[in-house]
């Protein structure tokens, strides 16, 4: 049987589940949860702060670790609205390469309801150009809360 974590990165929040997958399902194994408040660091021009996408990257790195600990077979980020807003959320993606060593292979880039398809197609050619080796992939995703939403695969 394999373990799994899988690390969801919030506007607030970094948070962990490592789980022993079944034929049937999953038991939990643990949770992590800390409180990094990358959202907090947005500015007016829409970038995040240098210290508050360190402080969730350093989180997500010592959740990392201790999936490793755990004989974990598999990790999976992902990340939500804040990194989402950002203009520089590349940049974070990228912080986040460097201090896990988490290669996204598939990056899908959905873009709702209020953003054009040539500004989706923007945010893909800047991940693309951040991450040469992934496969970016753009989507009208047409959902009417968030503007997008990136999943790391």
């Amino acid at each position: 049987m394999q373990k799994a974590a899988v690390i969801g990165i919030g506007s607030n929040s970094v948070r962990m589940l490592v789980a022993q997958i079944e034929e049937d399902g999953f038991t939990r194994l643990t949770r992590d949860r800390e409180g990094t408040r990358l959202f907090a660091g947005l500015d007016q021009a829409g970038n995040l702060s240098r210290t508050s996408m360190e402080k969730t990257a350093a989180a997500v790195d010592r959740m990392a670790v201790s999936a490793g600990k755990i004989g974990c077979d598999s990790l999976h980020i992902f990340a939500t609205s804040a990194s989402r807003d950002a203009r520089n959320g590349a940049d974070f993606l990228a912080l986040l390469k460097e201090k896990t060593g988490v290669e996204p292979e598939i990056i899908s880039v959905y873009y709702g309801a209020d953003v054009t398809e040539a500004d989706g197609q923007k945010v893909g050619k800047s991940l693309a150009a951040a991450f040469k080796d992934a496969d970016v992939n753009v989507i009208n995703g047409g959902q009417p809360v968030y503007y997008y939403m990136i999943s790391l695969e």
